[in-house]
């Protein structure tokens, strides 16, 4: 494959650097940043090289010309970087970069480029530097030939034909890249895993590279596959606190709120309460699970209130329980409450199952305590207790956000048309849990498919965060076809915005000087783009 002929040539580079420079790392504060930040620490540690880590939420203009002047000569940005591709070439031209990323790239796939011998890539790269005209090429056409660099690697699935938004994620680049400079890094496939666990990548299985990823963390006895039912916590905690914090599928008028979760266990014929303590999920017999799931999947179905009321009907049953493989290629009838877990092997019991440990990991960064959680998958044991108590406070940033959308419904701060949703939350929910807050949302059985939701919230530095996604089952015909990146693109750049992402989810920034504006260039593209859809 020559994505991991291109990656050997990086890595030979990288081995030999002088293990008295000290590499700068930069990384993205989500779980998949700090999944890549952990495999890449571990393997800088067996090589003996020092390095220093630092998260950012996003790459900025202004944060890439500031490392220009830092002393470090060697730079590696994970799980970001290639939006910023020509910026990174411009204000680092005297260092040595490595980008390690999976995000959707401008640049021009490595077609005819990359099936050429060794021979020919030397008269390519001759010729490049042979006449003038060559060098006013778009920037476009020079980005093509990125690999060729001497000082600039740039490690990303995309250029090679490699869908980086399903078949890999940051944490999986990382570890290919540490795998390559050392066999002894293949116990850290499971952090690879984890990424992309964090990035949505997993579907009851894996594809491409991740499935090559998730055989090595098997084969390394670092990861075991079970079946079991998606609560975070199931093991533990109180069934209604199961229901009222499950924030991996968005229940309306359940999800937030203790009195309705127990009052929803009570109208199925389930006790909150069992022998003077809460029932838990383990508490339940075979007839009340089954009641309970199934009754999960009428509410998130959107079933009216009256079958609601009823219970359920010989018409409306479903075996969930059986075949939950089979579902889960049926978007109308797939509610997604079993699923494959991967346990973390010799693990403690919060943070064993790898999607928990993905919503611990994402509350660290997104509460500003990114170190914590890759302190945690160092093994600092005080870094678990601290990880724990963010989780709980993420819990609560993210229910109170849910909170906010839900009662400002039908107000000016949220658009709804046929075909998409605009939420401006402005100062009200923070611009670093907007993603998680929309991607719950776009989970909501209650949108019809297709609807792309569009979320704002101002930051601290006169910038507003944009957050894109689409309702949905991502492995939809309709929905497969979309790709929000480069929708967004096309809004974000008419005032000189940044944005990123992959085709099923993206991400933006803006001057809050232009918000007004660009809601109102969203309104027209998204309009035009769902009347689009009902055409076709």
């Amino acid at each position: 494959m020559v994505f991991k002929q291109y990656l050997k040539e990086c890595v030979d580079s990288f081995r030999n650097i002088d293990n008295k420079e000290t590499i700068r790392i930069i990384t993205h504060l989500d779980t998949d940043g700090i999944s890549a930040a952990a495999i890449l620490t571990k393997a800088m540690i067996r090589e003996r090289k020092k390095f220093s880590v630092v998260f950012v939420n996003c790459l900025t203009k202004e944060f890439i010309t500031s490392l220009a002047s830092e002393p470090n000569k060697i730079f590696v940005f994970l799980d970001l970087g290639t939006s910023h591709i020509s910026k990174i070439k411009q204000d680092l031209k005297e260092k040595t970069i490595y980008i390690l990323d999976h995000h959707s790239t401008r640049i021009r796939k490595i077609n005819e480029l990359t099936k050429k011998t060794d021979e020919e890539k030397i008269k390519i790269d001759e010729e490049k530097r042979k006449t003038d005209e060559e060098k006013k090429k778009s920037d476009e056409e020079k980005n093509s030939y990125q690999y060729l660099s001497q000082n600039l690697f740039h490690v990303n699935p995309h250029i090679f034909g490699i869908n980086g938004s399903k078949e890999i994620s940051g944490a999986g680049v990382a570890y290919i890249f540490a795998k390559e400079l050392n066999i002894k890094n293949m116990d850290l496939a499971c952090w690879g895993i984890l990424g992309a666990i964090g990035d949505s990548q997993e579907d009851n299985s894996f594809s491409g590279l991740n499935e090559e990823i998730l055989k090595d963390a098997i084969d390394s006895k670092k990861i075991s596959v079970e079946t079991g039912i998606r609560f975070f916590g199931a093991e533990h905690k109180p069934l209604f606190k199961l229901l009222k914090n499950c924030t991996d599928f968005y229940m309306p008028g359940i999800t937030g709120q203790d009195d309705k979760a127990q009052d929803f266990l009570s109208s199925i014929g389930i006790e909150p309460r069992i022998k003077g303590r809460w029932t838990k999920l383990d508490d339940l017999k075979d007839d009340e699970l089954k009641k309970l799931i199934e009754t999960i999947c009428l509410v998130k179905s959107n079933k009216s209130n009256n079958e609601k009321k009823g219970g359920i009907t010989n018409e409306n049953k479903q075996d969930l329980i059986d075949d939950k493989k089979e579902d889960s290629n049926d978007d109308k009838n797939n509610c997604s409450i079993y699923e494959n877990k991967y346990i973390l092997c010799g693990a403690s019991q919060d943070i064993r199952d790898l999607r928990e440990l993905s919503t611990v990991l994402n509350a660290c960064g997104r509460l500003d305590k990114a170190s914590i959680g890759l302190g945690l998958l160092l093994g600092d044991k005080k870094s678990l207790i601290s990880a724990i108590y963010t989780l709980n406070e993420y819990k609560r940033e993210i229910l109170n956000g849910i909170k906010w959308i839900e009662t400002r419904k039908r107000t000016s701060r949220i658009t709804e048309e046929k075909g998409y949703i605009i939420i401006n939350a402005e100062e009200n929910i923070s611009p670093k849990i907007l993603g998680t807050i929309t991607s719950m949302l776009s989970r909501n059985h209650e949108l019809v498919q297709g609807t792309y939701l569009l979320a704002l919230a101002k930051t601290k530095d006169n910038k507003t965060k944009i957050s894109f996604r689409i309702s949905g089952s991502w492995n939809s015909k309709s929905n497969s076809k979309i790709n929000l990146v480069k929708l967004l693109g096309r809004m974000v750049e008419q005032f000189d915005g940044e944005y990123g992402g992959h085709s099923n989810a993206a991400g933006g920034l803006i001057d809050t000087k232009h918000e007004k504006m660009f809601i109102e260039t969203a309104k027209n593209e998204l309009g035009k783009k769902a009347l689009e859809e009902v055409v076709e």
